[in-house]
């Protein structure tokens, strides 16, 4: 109950970035790139500032994988280590797609590694935990600390245990990474391992049902669309969802869960989403 609080009153203070959000940041959002470049020709002052939440362009452009708006603020001289409200610099978020190009970019022209956020995680467990092995290669190869701790006392083996996947077990492995390592609770990472269920198959009209825009008070959490046969959910950076059973889905990528609840006329009302310290329950609108 009281992580479910602690995370709801950061949500709450997430909310800041509707009220006081700079127009270039949320161009930067929005993936207007036309837009951004028309703020930084008329006011270049503009490159570095930040929301409500401390979060730059640049932030925004890496969360939701804007690349070509990335570049631009980067090839103009963005700050590459201004810390958002969580903690972490624009490559904290960067790393949440798979995408050695920008990393290898962000690096080249001074991004720091190591840094951690409020929950003590470093770029290299953010890549973990997102499955993102081309990544996680890039930055072992360039200077990510596999054995910085986070709250819990994880290290990098530990989250690619807890994030289920098996493929950068293996490739720490391989690099001579110990699992013989144990977190604050005396936990080795095997303890943790998450084995994510096989999908069932569910129509496209069902599908549908859960389609919408998901919001923790007035702000808007989660946003769930369906592409084909697959449904696609937004939340700071996109990812896919599957069903694992009628209204439990888990995340392609991130290892969360997301489990619907129904009213009494047999439709989606809300959701509860969870991992690790994160679990709160969002409300469809």
């Amino acid at each position: 109950m009281k992580k479910t609080i602690l995370f709801a009153m950061l949500i709450i203070q997430h909310m800041t970035l509707i009220a006081s959000t700079e127009p270039i940041v949320e161009a930067a959002k929005n993936g207007d790139f036309q837009t951004v470049k028309t703020i930084l020709t008329q006011d270049p002052s503009k490159l570095n500032a930040t929301d409500g939440d401390n979060y730059t362009a640049l932030h925004w452009a890496c969360m939701r994988a804007h690349w070509d708006i990335a570049k631009y603020l980067v090839e103009n001289g963005s700050d590459l280590n201004v810390v958002g409200g969580d903690g972490g610099t624009q490559i904290n978020w960067a790393v949440h797609h798979d995408n050695v190009e920008i990393i290898k970019l962000l690096i080249d022209k001074g991004a720091k590694l190591n840094i951690q956020n409020q929950w003590g995680m470093t770029e290299l467990h953010t890549a973990i935990w997102r499955g993102n092995i081309h990544v996680v290669e890039y930055l072992l190869d360039h200077g990510s600390d596999p054995m910085i701790r986070t709250k819990e006392g994880w290290t990098a083996m530990h989250y690619a245990y807890r994030s289920g996947h098996d493929n950068i077990i293996k490739m720490l492995k391989d690099r001579g990474l110990s699992t013989d390592v144990q977190d604050n609770q005396g936990r080795y990472p095997s303890h943790l391992y998450f084995k994510k269920p096989n999908p069932i198959a569910l129509s496209d009209g069902e599908l549908d049902e859960y389609e919408g825009k998901y919001y923790i008070g007035d702000y808007l959490l989660l946003e769930i669309w369906r592409e084909g046969h697959r449904l696609v959910v937004m939340e700071f950076g996109p990812d896919e969802i599957y069903p694992v059973a009628k209204d439990f889905f888990y995340f392609k990528q991130a290892p969360w869960t997301l489990i619907f609840t129904r009213d009494d006329e047999g439709n989606i009302h809300h959701a509860q989403l969870s991992f690790i310290r994160r679990s709160y329950t969002v409300v469809r609108k």
